[in-house]
């Protein structure tokens, strides 16, 4: 048995919760956060002490609590012209009916990346360097330990904490603590990158490269393989991933 109820939360945020049979609540949101309390969403709370068999268990339901989090209510583009000059960053909070530009200090940026609430972005600019907002755009910052490299495209983990970078032939860096450090992942080689992707918790990442093999990661960049049964000689200009990174799309040309 469910119901809803709107009430105050200790921060004063307005959210709604789902009751469950027991009293407890399943899943909670404002307008800005979703918190969603896995143990009771997969049912912990309605098993008695001998049926808590972690064999036989199962989360079936909870990824579509957290799946309720990524609304896309939040967008984010960019536009750039040929010679990757005069970018522009606009964010959109009602699905793309309207649009904001946002301001960043450089104007070489190619690619954004958005954690699944759209509040955490992050860009990277071409012949630049990284930069992160944690309030959906509003304002910047640059990573400071992230190099001015040509960064062709980012990719973001679920949470906008762990990020992956591809450089134009001077390597892949990561970001464990939301680009506030970088480290070169060096097993990756040093491809002339084009595309990366990232699984929802940042542990399965992809990238394509330009007359080189899809290499793909399943431990956060730590170590690499490549992909088989592809022609390398197409010339991967994009990499997509499922959430839970065992899903690919790549696209040639």
């Amino acid at each position: 048995v469910t119901s809803r109820r709107r009430k105050r939360n200790v921060a004063g945020c307005a959210h709604v919760g789902e009751r469950m049979g027991d009293g407890s609540e399943r899943v909670s949101y404002d307008d800005e956060v979703a918190v969603v309390e896995l143990a009771v969403a997969s049912g912990l709370a309605l098993l008695t002490a001998a049926e808590r068999d972690p064999w036989q268990a199962t989360s079936v339901g909870t990824g579509e609590l957290l799946r309720a989090a990524a609304d896309g209510m939040r967008w984010a583009a960019v536009a750039h012209g040929p010679d990757c000059e005069d970018s522009q960053l606009y964010t959109s909070d009602d699905s793309g009916v309207t649009w904001m530009r946002r301001t960043i200090p450089c104007d070489s940026f190619q690619e954004v990346t958005s954690s699944a609430d759209g509040m955490r972005l992050a860009v990277v600019a071409y012949n630049g360097g990284i930069y992160t907002s944690a309030d959906a755009g509003a304002t910047w910052t640059r990573c400071p330990t992230a190099p001015r490299l040509l960064w062709p495209s980012i990719a973001s983990s679920a949470d906008g904490m762990r990020l992956v970078a591809v450089s134009w032939g001077e390597g892949t860096y990561t970001s464990l603590d939301g680009g506030a450090t970088w480290a070169e992942r060096t097993a990756a080689g040093r491809q002339y990158a084009l595309s990366v992707a990232s699984s929802a918790d940042g542990s399965r990442l992809a990238f394509v490269s330009k007359q080189a093999p899809i290499l793909i990661s399943t431990d956060g960049g730590a170590t690499w393989t490549t992909a088989t049964g592809l022609d390398w000689n197409h010339g991967w200009r994009a990499v997509a991933s499922s959430a839970d990174g065992h899903r690919l799309a790549a696209a040639s040309g």
